[in-house]
């Protein structure tokens, strides 16, 4: 589908895998991480998520390379730029997972944004969901976690969504309390929180 696309539908479908792919090299870091081979990682990375230089990516041996290969040959280096190498040295998956995934957000918002139509009508709205998913996420798992500075957590939401008039407060949140009063003006989160509340523990990001 892609091979026979124009555009903007290329463009389109290239947004598509960029998630894939932030996932196959986060795959790839946890296993140098863990010293793992990482061509043991590669049956468990999407089809979706490779790029030409992916081989030479399961081929480093550090992190620090696996980081200058992405910047220079993948096609989501420019999520990257956005970070540093110290992300990369000091944070956990989960933290550089939810660093790189608001970039990817923000890209893809604006991209959809700028085409406008229906296009803009249907992902724009989802995308916006998607953003506040992530904040929410992030605010619930990261409360009363020292190792997780409030700037920081601040720094992994997206810049776009219905929440980011509350973004200063969820980001100085102590609690799940605190959480559901910031949020309770929007009433479908407030909702979606209190079930998720029954269901699912905290556990630290």
């Amino acid at each position: 589908m892609r091979f026979n696309a124009v555009e903007p539908l290329t463009t389109f479908l290239d947004f598509i895998t960029f998630e894939y792919m932030i996932n196959n090299v986060l795959k790839l870091i946890t296993a140098v991480r863990t010293n793992k081979d990482a061509l043991d990682i590669l049956h468990k990375c999407h089809p979706l998520g490779t790029f030409p230089s992916f081989k030479a990516l399961v081929a480093a041996k550090t992190v620090k390379d696996m980081y200058e290969t992405i910047l220079v040959d993948a096609p989501i280096g420019h999520y990257f730029t956005k970070t540093d190498q110290r992300d990369f040295d000091d944070y956990s998956t989960d933290y550089l997972r939810a660093l790189l995934q608001k970039n990817y957000l923000e890209d893809f918002y604006d991209y959809v944004c700028d085409l406008g139509g229906v296009t803009a009508e249907v992902m724009c709205e989802m995308l916006e969901f998607e953003a506040d998913r992530q904040v929410l996420t992030i605010t619930r798992q990261s409360v009363r976690v020292d190792s997780l500075p409030k700037d920081e957590r601040k720094r992994l939401y997206p810049a776009f969504g219905d929440l980011a008039d509350v973004h200063d407060q969820l980001a100085d949140a102590d609690d799940e309390n605190q959480i559901k009063q910031i949020i309770k003006p929007h009433v479908k989160y407030y909702d979606l929180m209190n079930n998720v509340s029954k269901v699912t523990p905290l556990k630290p990001l």
